[in-house]
Parts: structure tokens; C-alpha cells; sequence
């Protein structure tokens, strides 16, 4: 008998289970919340190419595990902007 069971799960996003060395049995069908961060990042370098000209970048985060995530791969990511600036929220 498998000691193992597979979880897929609907609604977890968090980026600690993508760990594939300590949760070998879990899937997702949303995606993690770094590729929803560079997803929205991608779009906001579209947008900034075309007339929009967006020259600075302010992401007003949580302190949860969520807004960390989306904190740091925005601030990876953003090197197009002349200026970015992460302003953590008391939420």
C-alpha cells in the first residue's frame, strides 16, 4: 500500500508548496502567487512600451506571506521602471 497521497488543490497559491522535494504529491490548479506577481509585472512593461509611458511603480503590500511574495518578485522584476518604490501596509 502507497503511504503517499496526491492533493490538488483548487485554491492554494502560496509559493512554499511548490518545494518539489518536500510536497512531491501536490498540484495546483491556480497558479502560485509569484507567477500571478510577474504575470502583472509583464503587463504593466506592456503597457509602460506603448503610449502609457509609465515611468514609476508603487505596490502597497501586506505583510503576509502573500504580500512578501508579491514584494519581492515585483522588486526582482522591475528594472524597465526609473523608479519603484514597496510601501509595506500595517495590514
Amino acid at each position: 500500500m502507497n503511504p503517499f497521497l496526491v492533493q490538488i488543490s483548487y485554491g492554494s497559491s502560496s509559493v512554499t508548496l511548490s518545494d518539489r522535494e518536500q510536497y512531491p504529491y501536490f498540484a495546483r490548479v491556480n497558479p502560485s502567487d509569484d507567477r500571478k506577481a510577474k504575470a502583472i509585472i509583464m503587463l504593466l512593461e506592456k503597457l509602460n512600451k506603448g503610449e502609457s509611458n509609465i515611468n514609476s511603480l508603487i505596490l502597497l503590500h501586506s505583510g503576509s506571506l502573500y504580500g512578501r511574495t508579491a514584494a519581492d518578485v515585483s522588486s526582482r522584476n522591475t528594472i524597465n521602471f526609473k523608479s519603484m518604490r514597496l510601501i509595506k501596509s500595517g495590514i
